[in-house]
Formats: C-alpha cells, structure tokens, sequence
C-alpha cells in the first residue's frame, strides 16, 4: 500500500460507486477514511476495503473529529449534507451530484460520455458496457481532484 497520503483523514459520505471508489483509492494510497455506512447492502469488499466502517448513528461522534477532506453524494440527504457542512465549514468537501436513481446511474453516465452505442435498430435499447466503468473512471477523477486540492490548501499553508 502507497503511504502518501498518510496522515490526511477522510469522512467518506458516499453511496455512489464513483464515491466508494474515489475513498478507496484515497485509502489505498494510505489515507484514514471513515465511511458511514447506512445499509448492510453498502458493505462490500468493493466499497469498503481499507477503511474504518462506523454505522449511520457514528455520524456525529464522527464530526468531533479532525478531517482534511470530506466526500459526499447525491445519495446523502440534504439535512445531513447541510448539517456536515454546518459543523465542518472549513473542511475541503468533494461532493458528486449523481442523479436521483442509484441503480440507473450508471447507465446515464456511460450514455453521457458516449460509451454507450446504438444497435441501430431505433426500437431497441443502447448497449451499455457492463459493470461501473464510468463510474470507477468518475471516482479516479474524484480522488484525483481531492488530493491536488489537498496538495494545494497544504502548500498554501506553507507558503
């Protein structure tokens, strides 16, 4: 495992494949990630691996706690999102706006990156690649983004 971003501590928020995976790689490359996971369906090796697991009521020991970068989804409630950036108002925060629907999301990204092709027969769906490609490239961009603002809010501090 990649140690460079040890010490940076993450809340992880995210029900999104694209947000699992962008705490993931954070994770991977040595960052603590915290994910709150709300339904036993969300722990997966997948979305879970490398990280502390704290239950939905953990929320609010949780934010006692310093954390350099907080990530958050469409799929978190507005109260909680508004509270979270309430009680942390100076903390970087990555947030995904994916869409309403969870289990369509997927397929609208792939249409919207134009990964998905017609069969030419305009009766018939799009064919869609299987599995979450544009979603694992959206939480690689995701954790991308978040360590080169890191990177910067550090720098700024130094300088």
């Amino acid at each position: 495992m990649n140690e460079s971003l040890k010490g940076v501590t993450v809340l992880e928020l995210t029900r999104s494949v694209a947000g699992s995976y962008a705490g993931g790689l954070l994770a991977a490359n040595g960052a603590t990630v915290h994910k709150i996971v709300s339904l036993p369906s969300d722990v997966t090796p997948f979305t879970c691996a490398h990280k502390k697991l704290h239950e939905n009521d953990a929320l609010m020991s949780l934010l006692l706690q310093p954390f350099q970068l907080i990530l958050t989804d469409s799929a978190m409630d507005l109260h909680t999102r508004t509270f979270v950036q309430r009680a942390k108002p100076h903390v970087l925060t990555c947030h995904l706006e994916i869409g309403n629907a969870l289990d369509s999301t997927e397929e609208v990204l792939q249409a919207i990156n134009g990964w998905s092709a017609l069969t030419g027969d305009q009766e018939e769906s799009a064919l869609v690649i299987g599995g979450s490609p544009a979603s694992v490239v959206i939480g690689a961009h995701i954790a991308f983004i978040a360590t080169a603002a890191l990177y910067n809010d550090i720098t700024e501090r130094v300088t």
